[in-house]
């Protein structure tokens, strides 16, 4: 080899090594940033004012609730009721009002405190304070001492004996054969006494303790909330490391983060999808229908809408096919009953309500005493997304000589309003926390509970089916029960209006593998990213 080849192969060789180890460097640093993106998960949402399902019914915050705090039994895919948190069912006595549980030991909180009986009767006491009621208590008003505690009269829940830490005893007014399945809602969610006691202005703004498979790590007031998985959890340890939820004003934010990869997932309100769908890749998309239905809910105490030929009048005004087209982009689907075929065992195909007609919605307004037409005002708020479907609405039913003069309002006022009984027609979802059928007709028909929604409706007969459902064991049975409920209230009485089954829409990004179900919450414990084995 000649000296000059020497000296050129002498400076070859460590531009050679350097080249390699550029290449390797890359290769670690896409492997570890790989990994570390594997390791978070990053979800976008709407501002709200807590974290605490108690004062709120945002499913986003539902969500997260359910991931730091468990409640005492979960209910499995096929509706099985599971023990969670305790040894085994209760020993439920003959009358079916007496309920004795028996906590596993040794279940640890966030804080390193055990879960206790104590625990569970505060968060069950402090559900019926009388100043700062749960916004969801109804549901589990069937504890005896309940009323009296929300009436002021007691400052402590009768119904709820303490035996020992780990032994507790719930009395109930009345048998109430659906109690355990409500006790598997987030809702029934067990947190640590202490730590709520400790700091209560803080609770569901930065501190919220539980025993679930992520722990809050950090919270930036109104701004994100990080949640790590909790290594010491009593059931399989979570996958991701960390779950990160971030707040944004409105859905243009949200989209924007999501543009910017500076979040993975978020839900995406129809309308919006519908103005900027052409600015989203289809394969991140992902469309969910979801049981329960959306709904006109008429207000019985408002004229002209307490007239039940005017509200028959606007359900034959009602053109499902059109509403979907025009707003849903032909994704949704017309229903013309109440009860959703997904949680019903006897299904029926069968029509429950009118279909399409004009002309015998405009007889029907003429009937009604308006020969000239009839004019309802609507309030509704800026924030819901309802503004397109309402004034979709009102084109379908000035048709029909029914005019809509629509009335936007404040957040705050509208809820007001609502919540008063003032809102003349409102466009209602739900959408049950649990797969059973009271939990979607009870809050919705009930006389002492549908005043909320500004319904204001009232019929003896089908308060006297709910409560009697409320008692009955057989599930067949039950089922007979509502479709009484669904004959008169939503057939005969027009209390609500079923008009379509919408899609969920959500926006997932690529690298993500999780897909939402059916279910209302979102299970975020699992293998987010893909098929791997390994924990991080």
């Amino acid at each position: 080899m000649s000296l000059r080849r020497k000296e050129k192969h002498k400076y070859q060789e460590p531009i050679i090594m350097g080249i390699i180890a550029l290449m390797l460097m890359v290769i670690l640093i896409v492997h570890l940033e790989k990994k570390r993106d594997r390791s978070i998960f990053r979800y976008g949402m709407l501002s709200e004012i807590s974290l605490d399902i108690h004062h709120t019914r945002n499913p986003d915050i539902a969500t997260i609730y359910r991931h730091i705090i468990e409640p005492l039994y979960v209910m499995d895919d096929a509706g099985q009721i599971i023990p969670w948190l305790t040894e085994d069912l209760p020993k439920i006595s003959a009358d079916g009002r007496r309920y004795h549980f028996q906590l596993r030991p040794n279940i640890s909180f966030h804080d390193g405190t055990q879960v206790s009986s104590y625990d569970v009767e505060f968060v069950f006491t402090r559900m019926f304070h009388p100043k700062y009621p749960s916004i969801n208590y109804e549901l589990f008003e069937a504890i005896e001492g309940a009323r009296e505690m929300l009436r002021g009269e007691v400052n402590y829940l009768s119904g709820f004996k303490v035996i020992d830490d780990l032994n507790f005893i719930i009395e109930l007014d009345y048998p109430f054969a659906l109690f355990l399945s409500y006790l598997t809602m987030p809702h029934a969610g067990i947190y640590a006494r202490q730590a709520y006691l400790q700091e209560p202005p803080a609770w569901g703004e930065e501190i919220l303790v539980g025993s679930g498979p992520y722990r809050v790590a950090w919270a930036d007031k109104g701004d994100r909330v990080a949640l790590t998985r909790f290594n010491e959890y009593h059931g399989d340890v979570a996958v991701t490391k960390q779950l990160v939820f971030s707040f944004y004003p409105n859905v243009e934010a949200i989209f924007h983060a999501y543009k910017q990869e500076e979040i993975d997932m978020m839900q995406l309100p129809f309308s919006y999808y519908r103005k900027h769908f052409r600015e989203m890749e289809f394969s991140h998309l992902a469309f969910v229908h979801r049981v329960g239905y959306t709904n006109i809910l008429f207000n019985q105490d408002h004229s002209p809408v307490n007239n039940l030929l005017i509200r028959q009048a606007i359900a034959h005004a009602v053109d499902r096919d059109r509403l979907n087209q025009r707003i849903y982009a032909g994704l949704a689907r017309p229903v013309y009953h109440f009860l959703p075929d997904e949680i019903v065992i006897n299904k029926n195909s069968d029509p429950l309500l009118p279909s399409h007609d004009v002309v015998r919605a405009r007889e029907l307004v003429k009937q009604a005493g308006y020969p000239n037409g009839v004019r309802i005002v609507v309030q509704y708020s800026e924030e819901v997304m309802d503004r397109e479907l309402w004034f979709e609405l009102a084109d379908q039913l000035k048709r029909a000589n029914i005019h809509l003069v629509l009335l936007q309002q404040h957040p705050i006022l509208w809820r007001k309003e609502l919540s008063d009984g003032q809102v003349s027609m409102v466009i209602g979802r739900w959408i049950p926390n649990i797969p059973r059928l009271d939990a979607l007709l009870y809050g919705v028909l009930s006389s002492k509970l549908n005043h909320k929604w500004s319904m204001n409706y009232q019929n003896d007969q089908v308060d006297h089916w709910l409560h009697e459902a409320r008692y009955t064991e057989s599930i067949r049975t039950r089922e007979s029960i509502y479709r009484q409920v669904e004959q008169t209230a939503i057939a005969k009485d027009l209390a609500l209006l079923p008009i379509l089954s919408v899609p969920h829409i959500f926006l997932i990004q690529p690298h993500i593998s999780y897909r939402p179900d059916t279910h209302i919450h979102l299970d975020l414990t699992g293998d987010l990213h893909g098929n791997r084995t390994e924990m991080i």
